[in-house]
């Protein structure tokens, strides 16, 4: 489904006094068998809506998905993002507030 995705927090914390930018996208989640946490997770992805084949991801995914909430044209996610860096992998939790396209 096409979407309008905002990520309201950076580095876990809550964005305060900052728009959230907004990556535009095709939005899943799906429940799928991840060896790094040794059981079924949902994982959110939003990938380039023109190139849906190759699937590159837009935005980190993001994983053990609950949705806090859906309307007709608004669906809000929350879960976590495994970011990695120089120094490692790290989880951070996240939320994601998309706006579905209808286009």
């Amino acid at each position: 489904m096409k979407c309008s995705v905002q990520r309201l927090r950076q580095d876990g914390c809550r964005k305060k006094g900052v728009l959230p930018s907004v990556v535009k996208g095709s939005l899943s989640v799906d429940e799928l068998t991840q060896s790094a946490f040794g059981r079924a997770v949902r994982v959110a992805r939003l990938v380039d809506s023109q190139r849906p084949s190759a699937a590159p991801e837009v935005i980190p995914s993001l994983f053990d998905v609950s949705l806090l909430q859906i309307s007709t044209d608004r669906i809000v996610l929350a879960g976590f993002e495994r970011i990695t860096s120089p120094e490692g992998i790290r989880d951070v939790m996240q939320t994601w507030v998309a706006e579905i396209s209808r286009e």
